[in-house]
Formats: C-alpha cells, sequence, structure tokens
C-alpha cells in the first residue's frame, strides 16, 4: 500500500491512492424481507380448478398458398372455454378466470419462417445469436436461414405481414389474441406445458428450451492467436453463464426448423420454446377481456409475447407466462404465427 502511494503520488500526482487508516465502514442494519403473507393468501384463494371444454369440431387442416412454392399449414381451433392464468408463476398470470374463446379459428402450425416473411419484407434478416467470447473477424451463431423462424421482427411488422397475407390470400389473416394463444397452447391439458410433466419434466423432446445444449456458447476464442475457436467441454459457470437446465438436453444451442419437436394434441409445434411469439394483445392486468386486443400502433403500448425461447427456461416458457414488448422492438429471440379466422 505504501509503495502504492509512492507511485500514485510520482506518476498520477495523487496524495493518497489507498488511506492506511480508513475509517471503520458504518454498520447498515439488514433491511427486513417483505411480508409475502397477504401475495400467498391471494395466490391461494385465487386458484381455480383447471377445466377446458372444446367444441366438437370435425374441420380439416387449412393450407395457404405465400407464393414461390411456399405453403403455411392451419390446423382447426375449436371454439369453448377454459380456465386462463396460474397461481403457480409470475403475479402477473392471475387472478385465474375463465374465458370464453367464442369462435373457432384456425392457427399455422408452425412459426413464420425467415424465408416466408422475406416473401413480403425481402430485406428481412435475423441477423446472428452473439456468442460469449468475442473474436475479431468472426460473426455470431447465423440465424438467418431460410428455414429458421424468423426473429427480429417488430409487432409492427408482424401486423404488416398479416395484412400482406389477407389480401393475398383473401382470408383474413390476424395475430392471435392472448387468450387465443394460450387456449391453442393448452389444447386442453391442466398444468404449466401441453405435454406431460410439471417444471422440472424432461421437455428435450417436446421444447427447444434453455438446456444443457446451451453449454455450446462456452467456447474458447484464442486459439492458435485467436484465428480459431474451439469448443470447451464441460464450461464452468464464469465459461458459460447463460442460466440453463443441465438435467435436459433438447440438442439445439439456438432456434431450429420450426417442426423439429413434438406437436401438441391440436397439431401445433413449438408453442413452448424454439422463439416466443407476438400476440395482438395490448400488456394488461387480468382478467382478460377483449379490449386488450388493439391494432393501435401506440407506440407506448406493451403488447404481449408468449411461449418463451430457446433462451428461456422452463418456468418463462409455460402456457401462462407473459412477456411484453413495445410494437417498435426487434427482440433477438422474438418472432410469431398467424391465424385465420372461420
Amino acid at each position: 500500500i505504501q509503495r502504492g502511494n509512492e507511485l500514485s503520488q510520482q506518476y498520477a500526482c495523487q496524495e493518497n491512492f489507498v488511506h492506511l487508516e480508513e475509517p471503520p465502514l458504518p454498520v447498515v442494519e439488514s433491511l427486513a424481507a417483505p411480508d409475502q403473507t397477504p401475495l400467498m393468501e391471494q395466490r391461494r384463494n385465487g386458484h381455480q380448478a383447471f377445466h377446458a371444454s372444446p367444441a366438437s369440431d370435425h374441420r380439416k387442416a387449412m393450407t395457404l398458398d405465400l407464393g414461390q412454392g411456399e405453403q403455411l399449414q392451419l390446423m382447426p381451433i375449436p371454439a369453448g372455454s377454459f380456465i386462463m392464468g396460474s397461481t403457480e408463476g409470475a403475479v402477473d398470470e392471475f387472478p385465474m378466470h375463465e374465458v370464453r374463446i367464442e369462435k373457432p379459428f384456425y392457427m399455422a402450425s408452425t412459426e413464420i419462417t425467415n424465408k416466408q416473411l422475406r416473401l413480403f419484407m425481402n430485406e428481412h434478416s435475423s441477423r446472428f445469436e452473439d456468442r460469449l467470447g468475442f473474436q475479431y473477424g468472426q460473426t455470431g451463431v447465423n440465424v438467418n436461414g431460410d428455414e429458421l423462424p424468423a426473429v427480429r421482427v417488430s409487432w409492427r411488422a408482424a401486423m404488416a405481414f398479416c395484412e400482406w397475407l389477407s389480401q393475398k390470400t383473401g382470408k383474413r389473416v390476424r395475430l392471435p389474441s392472448e387468450a387465443e394463444w394460450e387456449w391453442a397452447a393448452r389444447a386442453g391439458s391442466a398444468g404449466p406445458f401441453n405435454f406431460a410433466g410439471e417444471l422440472d419434466a424432461d421437455f428435450g423432446t417436446h421444447a427447444n428450451l434453455a438446456d444443457k445444449s446451451m453449454e455450446l456458447f462456452g467456447e474458447n476464442t484464442a486459439v492458435k492467436g485467436y484465428t480459431e475457436i474451439a469448443q470447451i467441454e464441460n464450461p464452468n459457470r464464469y465459461e458459460m453463464w447463460l442460466p440453463h437446465t443441465k438435467a435436459v438436453n433438447d440438442g439445439a444451442r439456438v432456434q431450429v426448423q420450426p417442426g423439429s419437436y413434438q406437436a401438441n394434441a391440436w397439431g401445433l409445434y413449438d408453442m413452448h420454446g424454439n422463439v416466443s411469439e407476438w400476440t395482438a394483445s395490448s400488456y394488461r392486468p387480468y382478467p382478460f377481456t377483449d379490449e386488450a386486443i388493439s391494432a393501435n400502433d401506440n407506440p407506448q403500448i406493451e403488447r404481449v409475447a408468449r411461449g418463451g425461447s430457446y433462451r428461456d427456461r422452463p418456468y418463462r416458457a409455460t402456457s401462462s407466462h407473459r412477456l411484453m414488448y413495445r410494437s417498435w422492438q426487434k427482440v433477438h429471440d422474438v418472432g410469431f404465427r398467424v391465424v385465420v379466422e372461420n
């Protein structure tokens, strides 16, 4: 310390870089933990037994022609009623409440891909997912392939795509409401996911979430004088610090081609994980009402995205979990899927 102060005075013109006799630090009392009793009581009292009552529906799947040989399959989603929300997730997921889906509709079985979006916006680029280690001349992980779900697409652009596809096909194409999305994602299931199991379930064959394969982001970028990149086997928490579930391996570091995992009971793929999906709804407290659905492009209104992505752990990708972004934001892991009114 003495030598440090001598050098500081000589070269930095500072008298005391470190004081030898620091005054004792003041004793600060720890803040008391907030009382969670009212919140826990509200959760207990607000819990409802889940039920779902889909109407009988015998429609067949629909196919839309997007042009240039590209087609989009949509699955029939019945009308019905269900208990929306959860008392087990974030506080904006309750109160649980019954919602009725008045009319059947069709929902795209997969998320819109880069190729499909570029038929409308030929300049669109989903770009790259950043590496954890940087190296001059090396890009991140390419997520702009034709077959991959489009990301970095704003709510505004998703709405414009729906309008373009409506005019092209003569159908009423739009984004799903938040209630329609959860109804379709659950497909009659009561738990947090549309496949068997709770938050600790093995989702490896059902969903692309933040799992052991995220450790592929643990890379040594200093190979051969920073000219090559090598994978680090079993990276430690400093080499791969992205939160992830080590007990499951779904085989995907970033988003993959839609339909790579098992579909839910209504034939919809990737309702959990892969990329999050825009809805038509603005972010409002529950209970859900149709007033939350608005095409008004107010840049101050937050829009709801659902489903989680490859970067999210299971609790952020349940059927009831809600995310919100502004309509102009191009989020690195948010895309969309469309619905067609019956």
